[in-house]
């Protein structure tokens, strides 16, 4: 499979270096050791590499906790589309019936 040239770009690069060393936390699976950095808008749909539109995701390694492959399972979808239809996972099941969603 080719590799994606946008991904590569060095403003990306430094602006995932710049996220995960803050903060390695996924936002999608709650599950800390984030290797990546998902596009809260995707490229595809027009989002930048700004490190105001990225967030921290679990890449093709998986999460060594629950074992997603997030930024997969996420695609193309905004994050509040894959919010609105997201997974339980365990950062819900810890926080019992009453919390809010994330």
């Amino acid at each position: 499979m080719p590799r994606r040239r946008d991904v590569d770009a060095y403003a990306y690069r430094r602006a995932r270096a710049q996220l995960l060393a803050a903060n390695d936390v996924c936002a999608l699976c709650g599950h800390s050791a984030a290797t990546t950095a998902d596009h809260d808008i995707p490229v595809s749909r027009g989002g930048t590499h700004d490190i105001s539109n990225l967030v921290p995701a679990h890449g093709a390694e998986g999460c060594l906790t629950c074992g997603r492959r997030c930024n997969q399972e996420k695609g193309a979808q905004t994050m509040a589309e894959f919010r609105a239809a997201r997974l339980r996972t365990s950062v819900d099941w810890y926080a019992g019936p009453d919390a809010s969603g994330l």
